[in-house]
């Protein structure tokens, strides 16, 4: 359906407020209509003073010259006009101001500008109506239509009805059938069973509250600026800005001139003079010039290059140039993020609100109503660059938005907060030192008046409480201006704290709670001492560099004192190489990093071997604190936020979905490659095929130690390998890796023999490892036990997921354009991996993080306590390099555990690939489906896998988040296994239905759906397996590698004779043989697992 016109309002679309832009003004304008009837002229006892008479007329002028009064304060620009009606006074023609007055309504004050001597004369005219009230008795005959025409001009009717005790106004007789409510007002509020109430809109039935409201100086709503907000290229919306919340000051005083008969107001001008030839020079000719340069180099283009000694000198458009950046005013959206990513100090000045502004951009309205709503329900903040100003500076604000409240009167109207962020100039820390901690009795004590004294409804009200000292200001402003006496005694500071009633509800607490805090032996205690640094010119006495030297000094924080000359010698005379462009910092990782031996002969025998450089007296404390602060550090990949852990998480699945995808992508192709190459062995032909798990399995063994224990092995690699030791971990295995997978992809494209075609999987296989052995350790890294399951889910699609994509792609693109294809799309696909990886994919080993962070730590103490393996005694790098090339090997010969989980996902993994084999054949031969129809045969694997992730995800997380509040909110690894359980049900059960629905021959889509069943059960088994393995092992990479090797080799072994098992017992009772041995390995384990895992892992060194 086309539209006609796009900025045409839909009529069923919710009702938009009503815009009221062309009501606002600068000036508010307030006509007073008194009625000067009999009734109101009626004289009655005064209430207030005794033996005095008073009126209804008298009380409405007073009141009137009352807001006079005021308004000379809080709005002297505004206009006051008074006019009386029902009387029978004739307004002069002098006095008139052009309008017709209608008959019998008199203009005591035409409209105009507030005046003192105004009000003066009303104060005159208010004792002239005691003494003679009886001018003003004149009938005058109400208009009914009258006031609708007003309210269409934008002119608001405030009715004051006065009433008595006795005698209540009625307004049921006329005044509820002229005045019309506010449009604001909602009907259901309005009473209308009782008719004699006016609509509380109308209405204020006290003067008192008027003036009330009036104590405040309010100003004057109207946008501080008004740009263009740029949603995206080419799609911008106009806005302007409010200020919310601005500090009142004081009115500016004015220069005035004393010419004797008058006062003038002076005029301040600021002229500039030129010395030499005395004559005013021209604002324009001026120019800026910046401090005093030591020298300058030549310059091409507009720059005037400054000669050494000389200024620089730049015109008013260039300095505004360097102010703005040469951008023009505007709001430019850059992103969004979650609104828990805006911090309370993240707020170096007060915000700004913006709202929409049709009259620059037709349809902004719309626009910024449905980006405020969406940003609103997905809990979602902008992060905007904006310039309101000419003669401002760009800055970064957070976009904060607010919902409309129709509560308390519309208080808060729907729009953006625009909060200006701080720059990285702006942060400051502050000086924290170590606090007294109060005991909790203190605590008690404190909390206990803390409550009795709390603010009512736990809210500030600042409508409460106006600004003490322009009230103060502002009262002797008016008295001086009437010239009234003015009484100090008499201002009310509404600021000033009860202290009588706070004392009489909490007096007795806060006695308890000094006695508490007087008896606290906390409190007692003196706090540290800064003492002030001495100044002098004497040259410093040499120190003796020996070990217990520098032992000392670093136990009492002195060793910043010794020069770099100092501990260059020191190191020096411990073998260390220094060069003369270390840094301070340098020299103090090299000390962190260098070994103290206890005596000379420990030196000749073991050189470069020792304990650590720190103390021992220390290194119990820093052991203990260490990984208490790491949990909390911002570095720490778990404290990271959730945007920046979900894309390295993110480019990890990525990874991990191309290396598998290679793996399969070619099997439809197999024909291909065996007419390309004149292959007639059926093993060699599946050799290509699965040789690449075989290689996958040796290079999951290579990369683990990589990625798993890099930092443990660079601390025993010499100090000149520092940035060497900086490349070791997860990320710079993964990135270059894939690099290496891409080539030897293009290599299988190219490969001109079939020893060549073998060699280049075999490789491609090697590196496109890294991420299966990386992989999980950063999905560890990353993400709690508790939060772990989404994220491992979506890691472990894609190993499985990319071996059933890549046969369906492979078979059409065989098909269609030939095999050499195949492996140059993956090479593609290996570039955009690496195109996301490179920039985004961030270290996540906490060893290497912290190793880096303890390199430029100031001095050994510090570097220990951000990486505690300083702490312990350094070995040979080639012990910690076979400790960790065994590490996984180990692992799954020695522990139980690992050895039957990992069987049975390898026996699952090898089924896996066994399909892969056989797919093609099977139904090409039963089924007849070519190349590219067999690849689609795939697809059941991949709906089962996709509907197992979202189980796992969801329930699967569910389910162990149920058992963990049961146990007290403590999770455990053995709670992973009842999904494990429930998918081992459905891998027996896909492999029958597969099985013998392929031997009777059924329709094609029966082997279909059983092997989408048995991707189902495997994938559900394959998620509680690996997070069991890495909530489990304190080393989880290489528990997920060993797993990842048995798997592989698996996988390499099942194709290789699975065609031969199913050509002796056929597609039916092959399969059931394997459904046979997955119900052996898959459930009686498990079960035995989920109650008795707990003690096998206290038996077990590798447990956490």
């Amino acid at each position: 359906m086309a539209y006609d016109d796009w900025n045409k309002l839909d009529e069923e679309e919710e009702e938009e407020l009503q815009d009221y832009s062309y009501f606002d003004s600068k000036k508010d304008v307030i006509l007073f209509c008194i009625d000067c009837s009999e009734s109101m002229l009626e004289l009655r006892e005064d209430p207030i003073y005794e033996n005095a008479q008073t009126c209804h007329a008298y009380i409405a002028l007073e009141a009137a010259m009352q807001i006079q009064k005021k308004k000379v304060i809080t709005g002297p620009n505004d206009s006051v006009g008074i006019l009386l009606f029902n009387t029978s006074r004739q307004g002069e023609s002098s006095r008139s101001t052009g309008s017709d007055i209608k008959k019998n309504c008199f203009v005591y004050q035409p409209i105009a500008p507030l005046s003192a001597p105004k009000i003066q004369d009303l104060i005159h005219l208010l004792d002239a109506f005691r003494e003679d009230p009886e001018e003003l008795k004149r009938n005058f005959p109400p208009l009914l239509d009258g006031k609708k025409d007003l309210t269409q001009s934008g002119v608001a009717v405030e009715p004051f009805f006065i009433s008595t005790k006795e005698k209540p106004f009625d307004v049921s007789r006329f005044y509820s059938s002229v005045l019309l409510p506010n449009s604001l007002v909602d009907e259901d509020d309005i009473d209308t069973e009782d008719p004699s109430v006016l609509r509380e809109s109308i209405s204020i039935s006290r003067i008192e509250d008027l003036l009330a409201q009036m104590r405040f100086h309010e100003v004057a709503k109207r946008a501080g600026f008004s740009v263009p907000f740029q949603l995206a290229n080419g799609f911008t919306i106009g806005v302007k800005g409010y200020g919310l919340v601005t500090e009142q000051k004081k009115g500016s005083y004015k220069y005035f001139m004393d010419l004797g008969d008058r006062m003038e107001v002076a005029t301040v001008r600021t002229s500039y003079v030129d010395e030499e030839q005395q004559s005013e020079v021209e604002k324009t000719r001026m120019v800026y010039g910046m401090g005093v340069t030591s020298g300058g180099d030549d310059a091409d283009g507009n720059e005037r290059p400054a000669k050494p000694g000389q200024r620089p000198f730049y015109n008013a458009e260039e300095i505004r140039s360097f102010r703005t950046l040469g951008l023009e005013p505007s709001i430019k959206l850059l992103g969004f993020k979650d609104l828990s990513e805006l911090k309370f100090e993240d707020n170096v000045k007060h915000s700004l609100f913006i709202y929409p502004d049709e009259l620059t951009y037709a349809g902004s309205k719309r626009t910024f109503s449905a980006l405020l709503q969406s940003m609103i329900k997905k809990k979602k903040m902008g992060l905007v660059l904006a310039l309101v100003r000419r003669n401002a500076s760009p800055t970064f604000c957070a976009l904060l938005p607010q919902a409309e409240n129709m509560e308390d009167g519309w208080a808060d109207p729907p729009g953006f907060h625009l909060i200006p962020l701080p720059f990285a100039d702006d942060i400051r820390s502050a000086p924290i030192e170590q606090a007294c901690r109060a005991s909790e009795d203190v605590k008690d004590a404190a909390l206990a008046w803390i409550n009795k004294l709390s603010v009512k409804n736990g809210a500030y009200p600042p409508d409460s409480y106006p600004n003490p000292a322009l009230a103060f200001h502002n009262a002797q402003l008016q008295a001086t201006a009437f010239g009234e006496e003015f009484d100090v005694d008499e201002f009310e500071d509404l600021t000033l704290p009860k202290v009588d009633m706070m004392h009489k509800r909490a007096g007795k607490l806060w006695e308890a709670w000094k006695s508490s805090v007087a008896n606290d032996e906390a409190a007692l205690e003196s706090g540290p001492v800064v003492e002030e640094k001495k100044r002098g010119t004497k040259r410093k006495a040499e120190v003796d560099l020996s070990e217990t030297e520098i032992r000392t000094r670093v136990a009492d924080g002195t060793l910043a004192k010794l020069t770099n000359d100092q501990l260059k010698t020191f190191l020096k005379s411990k073998g260390q190489p220094v060069s003369g462009k270390n840094d301070r910092h340098g020299l103090h990782k090299q000390l962190a990093l260098t070994q103290l031996p206890h005596t000379v002969a420990d030196t000749e025998d073991h050189p470069g071997r020792g304990p650590s450089a720190i103390p021992e007296d220390k290194k119990e404390e820093l052991l203990e604190n260490a990984e208490d602060n790491w949990q909390d550090d911002p570095i720490n990949p778990r404290n990271w936020s959730l945007g920046k852990k979900w894309t390295s998480a993110g480019v990890v699945s990525f990874y991990t979905f191309i290396s598998p995808l290679s793996s399969s992508i070619m099997a439809p192709g197999l024909p291909d490659i065996a007419l390309k190459y004149n292959i007639t062995n059926e093993t060699i032909i599946a050799m290509t095929l699965s040789i690449f798990l075989i290689s996958f399995a040796i290079g999951t063994l290579a990369f683990v130690p990589r990625s798993d224990i890099g930092t443990a092995l660079l601390l025993a690699t010499p100090v000149l390998m520092a940035d060497f030791q900086e490349m070791y971990g997860r990320r710079w295995v993964m990135n270059i890796c894939n690099l290496i997978t891409i080539g030897f992809n293009l290599g299988c494209a190219f490969a001109p023999t079939t020893g060549a075609l073998l060699a280049f999987r075999f490789l491609v296989g090697f590196s496109g490892s890294a991420p299966i052995a990386c992989g999980g350790g950063v999905i560890s890294d990353l993400f709690s036990e508790r939060d772990r399951a989404a994220a491992m889910a979506i890691y472990s699609l894609g190993p499985l997921i990319g071996p059933v994509v890549g046969p369906i792609a492979g078979g059409f693109v065989t098909q269609k354009i030939g095999i050499k294809y195949v492996f140059i799309i993956v090479a593609g696909l290996g570039g955009i991996a690496s195109a996301f990886g490179i920039p985004f994919l961030r270290e996540t080993y906490a060893p290497v993080i912290r190793l880096r962070r303890a390199k430029n730590a100031p001095d050994p103490e510090k570097a220990a306590a951000a990486h505690p393996v300083l702490l312990t005694e350094h070995t040979s790098k080639l012990h910690y390099l076979w400790i960790n090339l065994s590490r996984p090997a180990i692992l799954l010969c020695r522990s139980v555990v690992c050895f039957l989980l990992s069987l049975y996902m390898a026996f699952m993994y090898g089924i896996y690939y066994l399909m892969f084999a056989t797919f093609s054949t099977l139904f090409s031969e039963v089924y007849g489906f070519g190349t590219g129809i067999g690849g689609l045969t795939y697809i059941g694997l991949g709906v089962g896998f996709m509907l197992a992730t979202i189980f796992s995800a969801r329930w699967g997380n569910d389910i162990y988040l149920s058992l963990s509040q049961r146990n007290g909110g403590k999770g455990e690894p053995e709670m992973r296994i009842p999904a494990l359980i429930l998918g081992s049900l459905f891998v027996p059960v896909g492999l029958f239905w597969y099985g013998w629905s392929a031997e009777a021959r059924i329709h094609w889509i029966m082997p279909i759906i059983g092997s989408g069943i048995f991707g189902f059960g495997m994938m559900t088994t394959f998620l509680p397996i690996q997070l069991y393995l890495v909530d489990t092992f304190t080393y989880a990479a290489s528990a997920l590698s060993a797993a990842s090797v048995f798997r592989s080799l698996l996988g390499f072994a099942f194709p290789l004779f699975g065609q031969q098992m199913f050509n002796a017992l056929g597609t039916g009772g092959g399969n059931s043989l394997l459904g046979g041995l997955g119900i052996v390995l898959g459930i009686p384990f498990p079960i035995y697992l989920y109650y008795h895992g707990a003690e096998i892992r206290q038996k077990s060194a590798f447990s956490r």
